[in-house]
């Protein structure tokens, strides 16, 4: 019988890799990455492409294209193309990103064989109705005007703007007239101008079928999509501001701080990501404890690390009492200048890498948590298996680091700081 007077070992020592992975590249020249499960009936496939919002000739383009690419193909309606999918109990997504675009096709493997040509077929030749088209750009627009009626929502929308420029496609705001004002036209030019199978990547997970590169293979040869993507040049128009905004909700108050960083590659990004964890970037970190548990002053406090391909910022967001307003502003600067000039206790800088290590473990847990980190890595220009040597920099990480990260970056003066409350 086991003893149960004694404590279960404890232990930090943990395999964080990627595990067997493995890459090929086709000779039409795309790459594809397998993420084999064997024990799983489901496969799932990815289809990345390096173009995204910073593409757009105007605002909202891209979102909305990838939203509708589904609604009809050449050879095929959305409602069949919808129905066969629901027939087959799979699932299509996608997504549509600053720097990138992406489409996922989730299916038992047996289904593939029915489901992957007429998945490819609408992804690679969309029609975008105009009649569907108009119903998705209301209903955008509409999603949209609820969203700013949040003040968090205005808040993180001007924090960006100035961050990056209101011109920026990292910054710049959609606004609901710009859905309303696309139409079939603008949505198939942003298509042909920048999804071409020529320039895609993919990634396949689960329970793999032997020939399914092969399939793949034939399709990129016979595919007509061969645009050249444009990689337009980002002009950064950094501005630092304090500014108080009227928003619709009288309820609550949203605080922002923030300011510009740099991209997801970054020499002093892994350092970083352990200073924001300390300072808001978990529940047992500093904002969380000192204002919101001890003071009560927040709803929700936290603050976060964004990098792109290009760039990237760093912000706090709190939404606070009206009342406790500008004493929420104090205790946040009194946090910051205690990182900048106060080592970490050695107990809490355990406690912190222990729990960014926990964190990596669960963007490897199963074939499709790894596809979704593999996609995060090749849509920023990155290479996946840097992720095998992130516990080594974790722990190599010293408080002197952490210290200095903090020095250099989050010294007060350098912060934007945006108020949104009625």
């Amino acid at each position: 019988m086991p003893n149960r007077s004694k404590a279960p070992s404890f232990t930090t020592s943990f395999d964080i890799s990627l595990g067997e992975i493995s890459q090929t590249k086709l000779s039409t020249g795309q790459t594809i990455w397998h993420i084999p499960a064997d024990d799983s009936e489901i496969t799932r496939i990815d289809v990345i492409f390096p173009s995204g919002r910073r593409n757009e000739t105007r605002k909202g383009q891209s979102r909305l294209c990838i939203k509708t690419v589904t609604e009809g193909s050449k050879n095929m309606s959305g409602d069949n193309f919808n129905e066969k999918m629901d027939f087959h109990g799979a699932v299509c997504q996608s997504s549509a990103g600053m720097d990138y675009t992406s489409f996922s096709l989730i299916a038992m493997k047996q289904h593939l064989p029915a489901l992957l040509p007429i998945w490819l077929e609408m992804i690679l030749n969309p029609v975008f109705p105009a009649k569907n088209i108009g119903q998705k750009k209301n209903l955008a627009a509409e999603q949209l005007k609820r969203e700013l009626a949040k003040n968090s929502v205005v808040a993180y929308r001007e924090l960006t703007a100035h961050i990056f420029g209101k011109d920026h496609p990292y910054g710049y705001n959609t606004e609901p007239k710009h859905y309303q004002a696309l139409n079939s036209e603008h949505l198939l030019d942003f298509y042909n101008a920048n999804i071409s199978i020529a320039q895609a990547s993919f990634i396949i997970s689960g329970n793999i079928p032997k020939k399914l590169d092969d399939s793949l293979e034939k399709f990129c040869k016979k595919s007509e999509s061969q645009a050249s993507i444009s990689k337009p040049i980002l002009k950064n128009n950094y501005s630092i501001i304090d500014r108080e905004i009227e928003g619709l909700q009288d309820n609550q108050y949203t605080l922002r701080f923030g300011r510009r960083l740099f991209e997801f590659d970054h020499d002093d990004s892994r350092h970083f990501q352990l200073l924001n964890l300390v300072l808001g970037g978990y529940f047992g970190s500093r904002l969380i404890k000192n204002l919101r548990e001890e003071k009560g002053f927040c709803y929700h406090i936290d603050s976060t690390v964004d990098t792109m391909k290009d760039d990237g910022y760093f912000s706090i967001s709190a939404d606070i009492n009206p009342e406790n307003v500008q004493a929420t502003q104090s205790e946040i600067i009194k946090e910051i200048n205690i990182l900048r000039s106060e080592l970490i206790p050695e107990e809490e800088f355990r406690i912190v890498k222990n729990y960014l290590k926990g964190q990596l473990l669960t963007f490897i847990d199963g074939p499709f948590a790894k596809a979704s980190l593999l996609r995060n890595y090749l849509v920023k220009g990155s290479n996946p298996l840097y992720f095998n040597s992130l516990s080594k920099d974790i722990e190599e990480t010293t408080r002197e680091d952490i210290l200095n990260m903090a020095i250099k970056y989050l010294d007060p003066e350098q912060l934007n700081k945006i108020v949104v409350g009625k």
